[in-house]
């Protein structure tokens, strides 16, 4: 059992190396002003998508690697996460990708001067660190809705013990990194792909505090028609539905075990509940374990 100091700890080191990997490919994307990109939208998405795999096949044993409060909110109110997790875990998540942005900042620093001068410094400020909005709010909304809560089906899919045909451990950080590829790649140019208020919020926090350090125009940050606040809340009700159109709908269609018990699928292996079929059958290869030890001694 991983203590909750650590699985927070987990979660910080999540979104700062999310967060670096992440934004700092904004930097080749948005180089020269946008005129002479280093890399296109497409090379950006897979990128993307990459980074996330690593750092969630690095911490996913830890913290379930969530580094996205929608995520963990869906975990807690479908009972597969205890409730004491999350509020630590979002400030842990949201710290975590304002440190990636400071980072960002600090390693691309001429680089990021150069697009101010290039581009102007409030859209430096906003194109680098927050998401913005080229499709309109028609656009927008259900796409960071649809996509996120389709996200989450996937998570949930990918972990669910009834599914037979799941990739697994090992393949789950590929298989939602190239979810990722395909949701940034579809959604980039309209609704920035946020699927995560961390993501946006820990780095519009930083675009904040740099900016007006720098004496930039920060307006764009929070102002631009309070975009921010669907970057707050529509990725994180997209989430929740996510998980319970999974249970409440597609759950229902899968084999059900013979035994009824609880088998939803499972985020964070620590809050596992007692009774349930994955802890039963680790209990059973223990047994079987220490009775092949216990004949070999005979």
């Amino acid at each position: 059992m991983v203590s909750l100091k650590k699985q927070c700890l987990s979660e910080f080191l999540c979104g700062l190396l999310v967060g670096f990997f992440g934004l700092g490919c904004l930097v080749p994307l948005f180089k020269q002003g946008g005129i002479t990109n280093l890399i296109d939208q497409y090379e950006f998405s897979m990128l993307f998508g990459l980074a996330i795999a690593f750092v969630v096949l690095i911490f996913n044993p830890v913290s379930g690697a969530q580094f996205n409060p929608g995520v963990t909110l869906a975990m807690v109110l479908t009972k597969r996460q205890d409730k004491k997790t999350l509020v630590p875990y979002i400030c842990a998540q949201i710290l975590g990708w304002f440190a990636g942005a400071a980072m960002v900042y600090g390693v691309f620093h001429n680089q990021i001067v150069d697009i101010v001068d290039k581009v102007g410094d409030a859209a430096a400020v906003n194109l680098l660190f927050c998401n913005y909005n080229n499709g309109g709010w028609y656009a927008a909304l259900p796409l960071e809705i649809i996509l996120t809560a389709f996200m989450v089906i996937v998570i949930l899919a990918c972990n669910d013990q009834r599914i037979v045909n799941k990739p697994g451990k090992a393949l789950f950080p590929l298989v939602l990194a190239l979810y990722i590829t395909f949701g940034v790649t579809f959604a980039g140019p309209y609704s920035g792909a946020c699927f995560n208020m961390a993501r946006d919020f820990g780095p519009r926090l930083f675009a904040l505090i740099w900016g007006s350090i720098k004496g930039y125009d920060t307006s764009a940050v929070f102002g631009n028609g309070y975009q921010f606040l669907m970057y707050i809340f529509v990725p994180t009700l997209g989430a929740v539905l996510g998980a319970f159109i999974y249970d409440g709908a597609i759950a229902h269609l899968l084999p059900q075990p013979k035994v009824a018990v609880d088998v939803k699928g499972v985020i964070n292996e620590n809050y596992i509940k007692k009774g349930s079929i994955i802890k039963e059958h680790k209990a059973k290869d223990k047994k079987v374990v220490a009775t092949k030890n216990t004949k070999k001694k005979k």
